[in-house]
């Protein structure tokens, strides 16, 4: 298998996780074959006086040790020397669905029918936006997705520490967005896949998991209403995830919280819950029991890690509290819970901004 060239578009701490494990897969050049794609001038230089390099710390193991990678870098679409835009063949986004549209359309020229796109850890609307992009264009590209369950947290602009072993959860988007269910490649047969696809199913360390777009559908909602039941109660009572279990009548409001989530879901994708999959996906009773279990696992300790985890939160809020009651809303669906939340925590990162205290949060 030839070693595809990779370019990878947002430093978040799964995106620098991966990079990594791309860079080190031994038949790699000695310059990997991997090229980020930075925001601005001023930080392809702050990665060029980092030596270039991309760093992960590994927790899991009885010591810690620290490895590094040098990678190719740029702030620009690639162009030929004539200065046409040259075709980008495979590239990893790791970005808000805020911020896809726009960073789509800045490398747009160099994106074709023959492109392949993963998503990394994309939020429900991801796919509306590929499809208000594309529709069902002949020059849509080839769109993947997937979903980290590993335990990563940044160390500084370049790095990143890994905590804990996870999957990557990793499934094909159908072109034809209305594709029906048996239509769904669930990507078995790496050799019809493109070479960055079987590149990504040899990674030991990233642990990768194929599955149909139906099932990944199914897990992002579930993943959905867990964070759109912890993430705002831990924001509003500026507490960490354990500390939630000391709270008077923790039970009710989760509970609550996540029955209002699964029914805005169950209206709004009857096609993904209304089969016996589905109908176990967004059971509140198991749900429930899933917050909890998330809650003990980190009822002691990881308190520093949890500081470090908390700056990204307001991000999440959107993704989850707002995205859920604005899903509400387009349905006519009554979100009381989702929608309070969600304004709450505007207001509050509102007047954070205009008092400059963002890192505080």
């Amino acid at each position: 298998m030839k070693i595809p060239r990779v370019y990878s578009l947002g430093l978040t701490d799964v995106n620098k996780f991966l990079v990594y494990n791309l860079a080190k897969y031994p038949e790699q050049p000695k310059i990997p074959d991997i090229v980020l794609l930075l925001k601005s001038d001023e930080q392809l230089s702050r990665f060029v006086s980092n030596d270039s390099k991309v760093s992960v710390t590994d927790y899991t193991n009885l010591r810690a040790s620290t490895k590094f990678t040098q990678l190719m870098a740029a702030y620009q679409p690639p162009r030929f020397a004539n200065g046409d835009h040259a075709p980008i063949e495979n590239l990893t986004i790791s970005s808000s669905s805020f911020q896809l549209k726009t960073e789509l359309k800045k490398f747009q020229k160099s994106i074709n029918q023959n492109s392949n796109i993963l998503l990394l850890n994309p939020s429900m609307s991801a796919t509306q936006t590929i499809n208000q992009l594309y529709g069902n264009s002949p020059k849509k590209p080839n769109i993947y997705q997937c979903l980290s369950t590993h335990s990563l947290w940044g160390a500084g602009e370049f790095g990143v520490n890994n905590i804990g072993r996870g999957n990557l959860t990793i499934t094909k988007v159908p072109k034809n967005s209305n594709a029906p269910i048996s239509e769904q490649n669930n990507l078995i047969d790496m050799k019809n896949e493109p070479p960055f696809i079987q590149l990504l199913s040899k990674l030991r360390e990233v642990d990768p998991v194929f599955v149909s777009y139906f099932n990944f559908q199914l897990l992002q909602m579930e993943s959905l209403v867990i964070k759109a039941c912890i993430e705002p109660l831990t924001d509003v009572f500026d507490c960490y995830n354990g500390d939630l279990l000391k709270m008077d009548k923790i039970s009710e409001i989760s509970g609550d919280l996540i029955d209002e989530s699964c029914q805005i879901l169950k209206i709004a994708h009857p096609e993904l819950v209304d089969s016996p999959l589905g109908s176990i996906a967004l059971n509140s009773e198991r749900l429930l029991d899933v917050v909890f279990n998330n809650l003990n696992l980190n009822k002691e300790g990881g308190r520093e890690i949890a500081k470090l985890q908390k700056r990204s939160k307001k991000q999440e809020i959107f993704e989850t509290n707002g995205y859920l009651s604005s899903l509400a809303k387009k349905h006519k669906i009554k979100a009381p819970l989702n929608t309070t939340y969600s304004d709450i925590l505007r207001a509050k990162y509102s007047l954070a901004n205009n008092r400059g205290l963002n890192g505080r949060l």
